[in-house]
């Protein structure tokens, strides 16, 4: 697929380029702006269920208080003096005026501890019989007072809560009363306080504006059995809780309409109670669910918007950059006229280009016209350079007659000279090669021996010992030459009875390596180094060294060049280049 389109999007004309890049583009943008906003959006949301659970939070706690008022209120019931007292009477005293009198006295005491959300106060003395006040005096099941009455034994004295199983939602707040005086710890009877929880949780709920009419709110016991609005008309009423226990809040749908659910414990003391909210999810996050849709509309208007103008901007480069195509096309076919442009020429890139190509043109043209102006003067350089090759001719025709009177005197030394000089300025000052074989460079070296030979006879001896496989390899021109000359000088300097120099020739990893041996006795090793440093003044062939190295650094490289050492016989001159072949160019 991608080896069929690449062919395609090769050929394809500039100005759909630019359309299919800018569309990409745009769309690409736009589903990672799209995944970047639903993304963020979600942990927005996240946050916002978490401060809405926060919040239902606060609630169970102000719940929590109010029925940990309701406790304490109990236990203050339970310890007075007056409420402890008349019950003793009432349990101890036959029926009478004394028990009577107590039996009204407990009554009263109830009825000035009413309030709202208590439904009916009431004893259960321990003979079984019950006294109390409300506005709902009707008893409850027998088996709700004995579970009762085991539970606050169990308790001894701590209170506790009670599901009635009545229809309106009302609890059991139970406490065993146990007589304070002379610390007898006598069992006086159960208090028990019917509460309203419905009045509970809605004095809870008004008093904080942010939940509505349609916020619900039920209450389970440890083992999930609702206790409010307990056992409602139907179990839709109640508020389900969240079936996932590791998130206190989720969204379930239900008549049709999403929810938005919350259970928390209920941090009360002495039960383990869980309270379940709900309210309507579009009632609570509306505005995010707006801002969303929002949100999406302005960005597919934006990416629109976006194509839009990318097509004008496309349209109007691409009618500038066929402008200058149609004026490439004219130059190939060769009109040198310039083409007028349809529209002032713009200081950007395109028109910067149409600018530069129209004079590009204009000096086409000139060039074309002067042509022959410029065809005179390459004919008289070439004539120039014709002149200057007269120098050499002239130095070789006067050795070649040096040479003849030299044969006819029968002078076979300055013979022999006059030809090693001949070849030898044949091979340096001629040519327009700069790097020649190790051969060709033997060549001169050989010359230069033979007129120092004859010059110093039998005090100088030069041997060579060069490998075959290196003899075609690339080498600048007059390398070896100097190398030799500054050998012989400096051991002529040492007054040596026999000038000896040997010219090694050989490969090793990869390189070639060629060195001048000298019976000198000793020199600096770093020579190069401080001639090219002003650490040491030249003489002799010190600038032909620095020469020779800095040549050697330009065509090969810094890893080659010229090195010296000193041995037990002497000074090793060696020059090192990469092993290059005849037919390789430098």
């Amino acid at each position: 697929m991608v080896k069929k389109l690449k062919p395609m999007l090769r050929d394809m004309r500039f100005k759909n380029k630019l359309i299919l890049i800018t569309t990409v583009s745009v769309i690409t943008a736009g589903i990672v702006a799209v995944v970047g906003s639903r993304l963020m959006l979600n942990t927005y949301n996240k946050l916002l269920y978490e401060q809405a659970t926060y919040s239902l939070s606060l609630v169970s706690v102000n719940i929590s208080s109010e029925l940990d008022k309701l406790a304490e209120f109990s236990k203050s019931l339970a310890l007075s003096k007056a409420l402890q007292e008349d019950l003793y009477i009432y349990n101890s005293m036959p029926d009478g005026f004394d028990r009577s009198t107590a039996h009204k006295n407990i009554n009263k005491l109830f009825y000035r501890s009413s309030a709202d959300n208590i439904i009916y106060l009431s004893v259960l003395t321990p003979q079984g019989r019950q006294l109390g006040w409300g506005r709902d005096s009707s008893s409850e099941d027998p088996r709700i007072f004995d579970r009762a009455k085991e539970m606050c034994d169990q308790y001894d004295g701590a209170h506790l809560w009670l599901s009635t199983g009545r229809s309106d939602g009302s609890v059991l707040l139970c406490r065993k009363i146990k007589r304070v005086e002379e610390f007898s710890l006598e069992n006086l009877g159960y208090l028990m306080i019917r509460v309203d929880l419905g009045r509970v949780i809605g004095h809870v709920l008004s008093s904080d504006n942010r939940f509505s009419h349609n916020f619900a709110v039920s209450i389970y016991d440890e083992n999930d059995h609702l206790i409010y609005p307990a056992r409602s008309n139907t179990e839709k009423d109640a508020v389900p809780l969240p079936t996932n226990k590791s998130t206190p809040y989720s969204i379930v749908t239900v008549d049709n309409q999403r929810t938005f659910l919350v259970g928390i414990h209920l941090p009360q003391e002495m039960q383990n109670w869980s309270l379940a909210f709900s309210m309507p999810y579009e009632e609570i996050f509306s505005n995010i669910v707006t801002s969303n849709i929002l949100y999406i509309f302005f960005l597919l208007l934006t990416i629109l918007l976006l194509i839009l103008i990318a097509s004008a901007v496309t349209k109007s480069v691409t009618a500038r950059f066929n402008e200058l195509v149609i004026k490439m096309q004219r130059l190939q076919s060769g009109n040198f006229e310039l083409l007028p442009s349809t529209a002032p020429l713009s200081n950007d890139e395109l028109g910067l280009l149409s600018r530069y190509f129209d004079e590009m043109i204009v000096e086409f043209r000139h060039t074309i016209e002067d042509n022959y102006v410029k065809e005179l003067l390459i004919a008289q350089a070439q004539l120039k350079a014709l002149k200057q090759q007269i120098n050499p001719h002239f130095l070789y025709n006067t050795l070649q007659s040096i040479n003849c009177l030299a044969r006819n005197n029968g002078n076979n030394n300055i013979v022999v000279m006059v030809d090693a000089l001949a070849n030898l300025l044949h091979n340096s000052l001629n040519g327009d090669e700069d790097v020649i074989s190790i051969r060709q460079e033997l060549s001169i070296v050989d010359s230069y021996v033979q007129i120092q030979q004859i010059r110093f006879g039998d005090m100088l001896e030069v041997s060579f010992a060069i490998d075959d496989a290196v003899l075609d390899t690339r080498i600048p021109k007059m390398t070896i030459q100097p190398l030799v000359e500054n050998a012989i000088v400096h051991s002529m300097e040492e007054l040596v009875d026999v000038i000896q120099v040997t010219v090694r020739g050989y490969l090793k990893d990869g390189n070639v390596y060629i060195s001048v041996e000298n019976n000198d006795t000793e020199i600096d090793e770093n020579i190069i180094e401080h001639l090219n440093s002003k650490k040491a003044t030249p003489k002799g062939n010190g600038i032909g060294l620095c020469n020779i190295d800095l040549r050697l650094k330009i065509i090969f490289g810094e890893a080659f060049g010229l090195s010296f050492r000193n041995t037990a016989e002497g000074v090793v001159a060696t020059a090192t280049i990469p092993y290059l072949m005849e037919d390789t160019e430098c």
